[in-house]
């Protein structure tokens, strides 16, 4: 495939949605992400019960799955990757202006 070890949102999105299955549609998707979570967690809670540290390779390789679901789910919902991350940067960056980072609710 001649994937590159960095890339852009725009070429994982190319590159992963090449390996979606036409059977995977939105529901698998919506679950898959939430299974995938799941599983982060987990691995995560038996560190924390087994004294042990996480390898690094292994919690990216979940966070790759993670990332999988998600531009599939992005691509379900006619965004991208990079519409997502661009908007939730401006609503950080307007939400640290108006020193409202801390809180809760959506609109601060």
């Amino acid at each position: 495939w001649g994937v590159p070890v960095l890339m852009t949102f725009e070429d994982y999105e190319i590159a992963a949605m090449k390996t979606r299955l036409p059977s995977a549609g939105s529901e698998y998707v919506t679950l898959g992400l939430i299974g995938e979570i799941g599983e982060f967690y987990g691995k995560w809670a038996k560190c924390l019960r087994d004294g042990k540290t996480w390898d690094d390779d292994d919690m990216k390789k979940e966070l790759g799955d993670i990332l999988w679901f998600l531009a599939a789910l992005c691509h379900e919902s006619g965004t991208t990757l990079s519409e997502v991350a661009g908007m939730n940067i401006k609503k950080l960056a307007g939400r640290a202006k108006r020193k409202t980072l801390q809180g809760s609710g959506d609109n601060r």
